[in-house]
């Protein structure tokens, strides 16, 4: 298979710590499910949908959490929320572009969003531990 292009790798990890975060927050496995098992381009952007109606709510909720933390936990909600920041319309339109003209990728993509956004970090832990409060 061909290698796919840097700017959708690059799109694709946006979307994955995008939603690695919403995990953490949220803990809500079925969405991260929902990009990861699409496999035509339509699926994918309405699975990309849900997970960014979710944008105000994180970060809000990490809002809150910002008041009521440590000054050494401030890092890991500020980390998290600049995550949440950084994946916007232009990705999407990235995304959509460049799948369009490979729709053998999307599987690929959908799979690697999916695995990535699930992986453990020491981000993750934590924010788990502040949420669980």
């Amino acid at each position: 298979m061909p290698e796919l292009p840097e700017e959708l790798i690059e799109t694709a990890d946006k979307l994955a710590n995008y939603l690695h975060i919403v995990l953490a927050i949220e803990y809500d496995i079925d969405l991260i499910d929902r990009v990861a098992k699409a496999r035509r381009l339509d699926d994918f952007l309405e699975a990309i949908y849900n997970a960014l109606r979710r944008k105000f709510t994180i970060e809000r909720k990490i809002g809150d959490l910002l008041s009521k933390v440590e000054d050494e936990q401030k890092e890991y909600l500020n980390r998290a929320l600049g995550y949440i920041r950084s994946f916007n319309p232009s990705d999407v339109e990235i995304l959509r572009n460049k799948l369009a003209s490979r729709p053998l990728s999307i599987k690929e993509t959908a799979s690697y969003i999916g695995s990535k956004s699930i992986a453990s970090t020491v981000l993750f832990d934590n924010l788990r531990k502040l949420t669980e409060r």
